[in-house]
């Protein structure tokens, strides 16, 4: 898919690919002067120079010339917007996560409540009994996502989404509307760091599929996005398209906190299946006793209403248990980045102490 993007727009392609059109491979020295070049520029002039200077000029130039729509005018009247998030408590410990248009807060909001009654530590790590008490929940979750837009247009009401009523009635039966999930971006980073002070930063950050559209703005080294994608395609449901209006994600930052000091801070890539990954790393640690690092490298499953996606180190038996139930089941490899991305720290007497993501070529560091 990169591929295919960097061949068919010439920017890209000046970047990425060597003289003779191929990749570049392990081991070989990779430049882009330009986007070290921008970098500089907005270090040096401010981010004006990013959303009214010279990256939005020509960003709007080139996008015109290729019959797109948006011009300069649109950088400049970005703003980000502070929301307050959504917060919530599991296992004695107060967790804080993102808001909408964010879905991913609430789901885990959700699906911890709903698997609060349960001793999961009793009904084992990745056995069937587990797996369907979490599966039967994370149905209802997804279901639910559905109604989750950005808050500026659609009357999303956090309270209720998240109260006590709500989450206890989410039918038995719901399923996600067909065709209403929106992107299965693979171009997302997380990053999770605290400092000697205790402050914590849990930071998700996407450009959609793999080097987003494609384009690349010229001079500048900078890919544009394709979140657009993220929004539902169908008109007229609530996280359908609107001028100004910012699609629906999964992203899942969160940290959890005892006596407001951190003691876990996580967070993923992997489109919509980074509710279920964050979700399960929370679990290894809180229920499971994992430490951070074997948390994250335990094998994983997702299910949204469809098909249950198994890593292949979950096994036969439990997969033929959930057959058995009336799962459907797809097996994949027994590491890929299908299942995300986590990168995660917890905080103990001992100290801190990261965890990356071998899926996602994550590392952790200490200073």
């Amino acid at each position: 898919l990169a591929m295919t993007k960097f061949r068919r727009y010439e920017e890209a392609g000046s970047i990425w690919l060597k003289g003779d059109g191929t990749g570049y491979r392990t081991g070989e020295i990779f430049h882009n002067r330009e986007l070290a070049a921008t970098v500089e520029a907005v270090v040096t002039k401010g981010i004006g120079e990013f959303y009214e200077g010279s990256v939005a000029e020509s960003a709007g130039r080139h996008v015109e010339a290729g019959g797109g729509p948006m011009r300069a005018s649109d950088f400049a009247s970005y703003r980000p917007i502070l929301r307050t998030p959504v917060q919530g408590t599991f296992r004695g410990l107060r967790f804080v996560t993102s808001a909408p248009p964010s879905s991913g807060g609430i789901a885990l909001f959700q699906l911890f409540r709903l698997l609060e009654p349960y001793d999961l530590a009793a009904s084992g790590h990745n056995t069937v009994a587990t797996i369907d008490v979490m599966a039967r929940a994370l149905r209802k979750v997804y279901a639910a996502r559905d109604r989750l837009a950005d808050p500026d247009f659609e009357p999303i009401d956090i309270n209720r989404l998240t109260s006590a009523r709500f989450v206890d009635s989410l039918g038995r039966e719901a399923s996600p509307q067909a065709g209403s999930e929106g992107g299965q971006g693979s171009q997302t980073s997380h990053f999770s760091t605290i400092d000697s002070s205790g402050n914590a930063v849990s930071c998700t950050e996407s450009l959609e599929a793999f080097f987003g559209c494609g384009l690349v703005i010229p001079g500048t080294g900078v890919f544009l996005n394709n979140t657009m994608g993220d929004f539902d395609p169908v008109p007229g449901r609530v996280n359908s398209i609107a001028a100004g209006k910012r699609p629906r994600s999964a992203m899942s930052p969160i940290i959890f906190l005892r006596e407001d000091r951190p003691v876990l801070v996580a967070g993923s890539a992997a489109g919509p299946r980074i509710i279920t990954a964050v979700a399960q790393v929370v679990l290894n640690v809180l229920e499971h006793g994992m430490d951070i690092q074997e948390a994250i490298e335990a094998p994983r499953f997702h299910y949204d209403g469809g098909d249950v996606h198994v890593e292949g180190r979950i096994g036969e038996n439990v997969t033929k248990g959930l057959k058995d139930l009336g799962y459907r089941v797809s097996a994949h490899e027994d590491v890929t980045f299908l299942f995300g991305g986590v990168h995660a720290i917890t905080v103990g007497p001992d100290g801190a102490h990261g965890g990356a993501d071998p899926r996602r070529d994550g590392v952790a560091v200490a200073q």
